[in-house]
């Protein structure tokens, strides 16, 4: 900075500068699914089974580096002129110039995976880059040292103990190099299984004791320790070429070794030999080795690999990561996709209330869907990307409802939809295994059978199966055989017409009659009286299993109207004197169908003496059969008016009716006498008038009989008999008079007059 004077100022800022670094790490292929399902689609970080994981802006807090070279460890002092020691580097370049190991826990984690005999034949160190190849500084010893007195010098602790499982195990030598150069050749020794043996001083880890690994005063948790020995059995494979005992097989062996670390768990960790503040000053930066010697003649082993961990590489005051706003899946709509049909397509949503997710479905069609999906961070910063979901159609069986099957033996199941012709469908059936769309149902008498059918729409290519099931019950019932008798037998006939109808069926329950003119029964026999009119019956029956049959029978029933008979005559009362009778016929409806029969009685003593006329309106004379003093008297007249209908049947209906009535023919001439001799001879004995009884013409009278001093010796009302007469046997003889007054069917009279009874 220089102000206008010339002064001048300089400073150098140290600013952080904070980037959004784009978030999509991975959008997994979106899986197919079935036209009615839906997919669950959501966004998180690695280990959140999201379907679109995000990367986060790295922050390393550890460091690690890994030398993976297989190498053989010879025995050292029988191998002149190699060394006895076995290193393998690791090189560290990503830290800031000038950056040293602080303090013990900066080494996070030292791992060897190897295998070797006898753990007191070598030593095992680590060096850092600024080891000058002696002193301790710049290297840590990690396996115990032991030299206990009347052991070769060199020997370390451990003893015999194995570490990893030698080839052979307890039987290694069998297999190991022996004599000369083949303890030195690599060829000559085969490797067996390597194991991890991993060292810390870090808080973050733990010891075989079960104690952190920052302990000052650990319990016996170091290498050299009995403690940790565990027996483990391991199958061998056959020694690979180029090794000089390719071919051989040492198999199934069981060895006593020690227990290995766990590197990811960061569990049971081994304490090291030399506390790694032997290590705080050495650069970050630069070739760190792994160091094993051996030092005794008679084993050798392999190392796989090792690696080092290196910690607290951060300022922690320094992270941050930028945070997701909001995140929006949705279909694209664009022209080149129409031909996906997007009409019937629904996009996704983001429910806001259980983080950033949505569920994708295609619920009308199948087919495939390009999505697209769009990230809006904190910064302001947008970042998108597409995928696809692809839908495969859901089958739909539809068999129906439960079934009845009434007195047949099967039906046809149909278990396809209409997307069956393009898809690959497979069908199974339940209980009986069928394999095809449709079936033809089994089943026995009374039995109930459920059929189940599974409907799979398989997409081979998309590794999708759409299944969907569909059940139905079948029943085979007894089929109700509906059967009536009517009674009277013959369904033809004339208004009123009343039926019974027995119920006749096999197998019925419940039953409805429907008897055509507006009226139904629900009993099982029912009567039924039906007017004037042609009627259609229908009879249903339902069994007990709900089987239902029917009989229809059209134009079953004929009921025709019935004359109403009737008829008058002149004169109402006909007499003797003019026993011509004049019929005039009143019947109802009158119609040239109708035809008339009357019978009329001609013989007052014979009912059956009968004469046949067949006209409309007839005349008839009464005395034409009678004797001429016996016509007077009652006369039966019947008149008999029938229709004549043809049924539907062809039959003929006659429907007929009668009238009956009693003609009285009287005698109205009346004869009175003027002597009476009550002598006891049967000859005019009684004061009679003749034809007042038999004539019949007045049967309303009353007669009074006068002495001739005035006084009345008879009064007789109504007389109806001859023995209703007066009788004169007990009255002297002379003059008397009398008087006689009636009321008649034609008129009324009054006679007065005198007689003699004489003795």
């Amino acid at each position: 900075m220089e102000d206008e004077n010339g002064c001048s100022a300089s400073l150098i800022p140290s600013v952080r500068v904070r980037l959004a670094q784009n978030p999509l790490k991975t959008l997994f292929t979106l899986r197919s699914i079935c036209s009615t399902d839906s997919l669950f689609v959501n966004m998180g970080y690695s280990g959140d089974n999201a379907t679109l994981t995000l990367r986060t802006i790295s922050f390393e807090d550890v460091k690690t580096k890994t030398n993976d070279i297989r190498k053989f460890v010879p025995d050292g002092p029988n191998c002149p002129g190699q060394s006895n020691c076995y290193t393998a580097p690791v090189l560290f370049n990503e830290f800031p110039g000038g950056m040293s190991v602080t303090n013990a826990g900066d080494i996070c984690s030292i791992c060897v995976n190897y295998e070797h005999e006898f753990m007191g034949d070598y030593t095992l160190a680590i060096l850092c880059p600024s080891y000058n190849g002696s002193g301790s500084s710049g290297k840590a010893t990690l396996k115990y040292k032991n030299d206990p007195g009347g052991v070769p010098n060199g020997t370390y602790g451990g003893g015999g103990h194995y570490t990893g499982i030698p080839y052979g195990g307890n039987s290694h030598h069998s297999y190991d190099g022996t004599g000369g150069q083949a303890v030195c050749d690599t060829l000559s020794n085969p490797y067996g299984v390597g194991w991890n043996y991993c060292f810390s001083r870090n808080a973050s880890y733990t010891l075989h004791s079960g104690e952190s690994a920052n302990v000052v005063n650990p319990a016996d948790a170091g290498m050299a320790s009995n403690t940790y020995m565990v027996n483990t059995t391991f199958d061998f494979w056959p020694i690979p070429a180029p090794y000089l005992q390719a071919g051989q097989n040492c198999g199934l062996v069981t060895v006593s070794t020690l227990d290995s670390s766990d590197h990811v768990n960061k569990m049971n960790y081994y304490y090291p030999a030399d506390d790694f503040s032997t290590l705080v000053g050495c650069p970050l930066n630069g070739e760190w080795n792994i160091e094993i010697c051996d030092t005794w003649g008679a084993d050798n082993g392999w190392v796989f690999s090792w690696s080092l961990d290196i910690c607290n590489v951060n300022e922690s005051d320094c992270r941050y990561q930028v945070g997701i706003d909001s995140l929006v899946w949705a279909a694209d709509t664009s022209s080149q996709y129409h031909d996906y049909d997007l009409g019937y397509y629904r996009g996704a949503k983001v429910n806001r209330h259980n983080d950033i997710e949505a569920y994708i479905s295609t619920p009308d069609t199948a087919g495939t869907f390009p999505i697209n999906v769009t990230i809006y961070d904190e910064f302001g910063c947008v970042w998108d990307t597409n995928t696809r979901i692809t839908s495969v159609w859901m089958p739909n069986p539809q068999l129906g409802p439960d079934t009845n099957l009434c007195g047949v033996n099967s039906i046809t199941l149909n278990a396809s939809d209409v997307h069956d012709s393009t898809d690959h469908y497979m069908y199974t059936w339940e209980p009986f295994g069928d394999v095809t769309a449709t079936i033809e149902t089994a089943t026995e008498m009374g039995k109930d059978v459920r059929y189940v059918v599974e409907v799979k729409n398989e997409n081979i290519r998309m590794s999708t199966r759409c299944v969907a099931r569909d059940t139905i019950d079948i029943f085979l019932r007894r089929q109700p055989i509906p059967s009536f008798a009517p009674s009277p037998f013959v369904i033809e006939g004339c208004d009123p017409l009343t039926i019974k109808f027995d119920n006749q069926t096999v197998d019925g329950y419940t039953y409805y009659w429907d008897f055509g003119d507006g009226d139904y029964s629900y009993d099982e026999s029912p009567t039924h009286t039906f007017a004037e009119g042609v009627y259609q019956l229908k009879y249903y029956v339902v069994s007990e299993d709900k089987c239902e049959d029917s009989l229809i029978y059209p134009k079953l029933i004929a009921v025709y109207k019935a004359p109403k008979a009737a008829f008058s005559w002149e004169p109402a009362y006909p007499s003797v004197l003019n026993p011509t009778v004049q019929f005039t016929n009143k019947t109802t409806p009158r119609d040239e169908e109708t035809k008339y029969f009357w019978e009329l009685q001609y013989n007052k003593k014979y009912p059956l003496s009968v004469e046949t006329l067949v006209e409309d309106n007839p005349t008839f004379d009464f005395s034409t059969y009678a004797d001429p003093g016996d016509v007077a008297g009652n006369y039966t007249v019947r008149l008999i008016a029938r229709s004549d209908n043809v049924a539907p049947s062809g039959e003929k209906v006659y429907c007929r009716d009668t009238s009956e009535n009693t003609i009285l023919i009287v005698n109205d001439f009346l004869q009175f006498p003027n002597v009476v001799t009550p002598n006891g001879d049967g000859i005019n004995d009684r004061f009679v008038i003749l034809n007042l009884v038999e004539g019949m013409a007045y049967p309303i009278n009353c007669l009074d009989i006068y002495n001739k001093w005035g006084t009345n010796v008879y009064h007789r009302e109504n007389i109806a008999t001859a023995d209703d007469f007066w009788d004169p046997s007990g009255v002297p003889v002379g003059t008397y008079f009398y008087r006689f007054t009636a009321k008649g069917y034609n008129g009324n009279i009054e006679h007065n007059g005198a007689l003699e009874v004489i003795k």
